[in-house]
């Protein structure tokens, strides 16, 4: 509950009237002494009376532009990531494109098989681009589109992730799976046997501490934390489904779980794998948003993702607020701790005419809506946040994309 605050102009007021109390009456016992002020000339009257000319009302407009929108052409697009040279790339089922800053394709990396769905696109610190896919590899992409490497993981890829140091992680396989570790030249550095590592949730710490999921059993997974050598140092059972793995700046694991009967849990772990505390609700989580002063942001829904809410949770565990949003496909944090959503909504359900809508929504880091931008009939399937005031999107309509750049207030 939030705690009732004396506004601060209220406050300012009255301490302005005590000091001009102070400035008639003086501060001792006895009234000041008052030099009597000549009386006004008619002239000064008539100046005096005459109105001064009020300065306009600016109406501020505190909606999204849009900065420029790309045709991506007869694509699904799922992944956004952007270069540090400001190169925003998107994934396809088996493509990846780059488009500039302007809003210009650059090139459209196509490897010639269907079944090599990117299942992962991480951008490198070096600018090279990392895609893992369901075909079982994982690939590196130059700033030019031409391709580096690539290494035949043995498995369907399903996560990929970078370190700091430039080592590119990948976790892989059902019935077998694998935690791979490879240099920036395509080398394997190690590998993990995990179980089934069917999970897209793949995290690495500050501290180059690797997490992964491997599912044991039925709708139950379990943490994995491996060392930069590729050493086991715990794991933690959660009980249930992971969907999410994120780590916050204070080295806190946060995990997101779903079971069958469509309960869902945010747990945060300490860095020895204990549990710190548990949140449980209604849906399970899709998706994560960590913010600096380590709020954790959780988008939550039932098994169709549908009917999310926004779940804003202090990072002892307590819920600060919680926010209405339709079908949310992702979520992205942006400058001054603004959180984005972009959601596909489904309307005329059960009709011929079924359809879908999308819609960019910003919260203010207290949960309250700020705008929203409607990208018409089309679903907003990622986002990624760019320098500055910029915030891009990709959308479908059918089989058509588009990536959108907008310029946010």
């Amino acid at each position: 509950m939030r705690s009732r605050v004396l506004p601060s102009i209220v406050l300012a007021s009255i301490v302005l009237g005590m000091l001009t109390l102070q400035a008639c009456f003086g501060t001792g016992s006895q009234p000041a002494r008052v030099t009597p002020t000549p009386a006004p000339t008619a002239t000064e009257k008539i100046v005096k009376a005459t109105p001064t000319p009020s300065a306009p009302i600016r109406h501020v407009d505190r909606s999204p532009k849009v900065k420029w929108s790309f045709d991506a052409g007869k694509n699904s697009l799922e992944n956004l990531a952007v270069g540090p040279d400001s190169t925003i790339y998107a994934a396809s089922l088996s493509k990846v494109l780059a488009v500039s800053s302007k809003g210009a394709e650059k090139w459209l990396f196509d490897p010639g098989s269907e079944k090599d769905r990117v299942s992962g696109l991480v951008a490198g610190r070096d600018g090279n681009i990392y895609i893992g896919n369901l075909g079982g590899r994982v690939l590196s992409l130059s700033p030019d589109g031409a391709k580096n490497w690539s290494f035949d993981a043995g498995k369907p890829v399903f996560s990929i992730a970078a370190g700091s140091d430039g080592t590119i992680y990948a976790e892989a396989g059902v019935f077998g799976g694998k935690v791979i570790a490879l240099s920036s030249k395509g080398v394997q550095k190690w590998s993990f046997d995990c179980g089934d590592c069917t999970s897209n949730a793949l995290a690495v710490g500050s501290d180059g501490t690797i997490y992964a999921v491997a599912t044991h059993g039925t709708d139950t997974g379990k943490v994995i934390a491996l060392g930069a050598d590729g050493a086991s140092k715990w794991s933690f059972d959660a009980g249930s489904s992971i969907r999410r793995l994120a780590v916050g700046s204070n080295g806190a694991i946060y995990v997101g779980t779903a079971n069958a009967a469509d309960n869902g849990k945010v747990l945060a772990l300490a860095p020895d794998g204990t549990k710190k505390w548990s949140y449980d609700f209604r849906g399970g989580v899709w998706d994560f948003a960590i913010a600096h002063d380590g709020t954790i942001y959780a988008n939550t829904g039932d098994a169709r993702a549908e009917k999310c809410k926004i779940i804003a949770l202090s990072p002892v565990g307590a819920e600060k607020w919680s926010f209405d949003a339709g079908k949310v496909s992702g979520l992205a944090l942006g400058r001054k701790g603004i959180i984005y959503a972009g959601t596909i909504d489904e309307i005329n359900v059960g009709t011929d005419d079924e359809a879908y809508a999308g819609k960019i929504l910003a919260l203010s880091p207290a949960g309250a809506r700020k705008w929203s931008f409607d990208a018409g009939s089309a679903g907003v399937s990622a986002l990624a946040v760019g320098n500055g005031r910029d915030l891009y999107a990709a959308t479908s309509e059918g089989d058509t994309a588009k990536v959108i750049a907008l310029t946010t207030p």
